[in-house]
């Protein structure tokens, strides 16, 4: 059993609703920011309710789909600053020019772990 399986099992995470799930998550990325360092409990439950693992590779990049976060050339940014290979964001953002927004959040959600805290995307 991963450490996730086992934080959520301990906090009763298995059974809850997309939408607690969504507003769970909010509430534990305040606690992490207020905190000022890694919680490595908090950061399993924010994992398991993300559907990712520990050992996921992508870097994880939050916004706010309904707000100045969710703009367009604000997420590339912090698309941008979130990975690593530069060649790699010039290339997404070749392909992201050809399309729209919705056609930009999935091809961003392929190169990171993509979390809109508004719940839309």
């Amino acid at each position: 059993m991963t450490r996730e399986q086992k934080v959520a099992e301990r906090l009763g995470l298995n059974h809850i609703t997309e939408k607690t799930a969504n507003q769970l998550l909010k509430v534990l990325y305040a606690v992490e920011d207020e905190q000022g360092y890694e919680n490595k409990d908090i950061s399993a439950a924010i994992n398991f309710l993300q559907g990712t693992d520990s050992r996921e590779e992508k870097p994880t990049v939050y916004f706010e789909s309904r707000h100045e976060s969710g703009n367009i050339f604000a997420l590339l940014g912090k698309v941008h600053s979130a990975l690593k290979d530069k060649d790699e964001f010039n290339a997404l953002w070749t392909e992201i020019q050809k399309g729209s927004y919705e056609q930009a959040i999935k091809l961003i959600k392929e190169k990171v772990i993509l979390i809109d805290l508004d719940g839309i995307y």
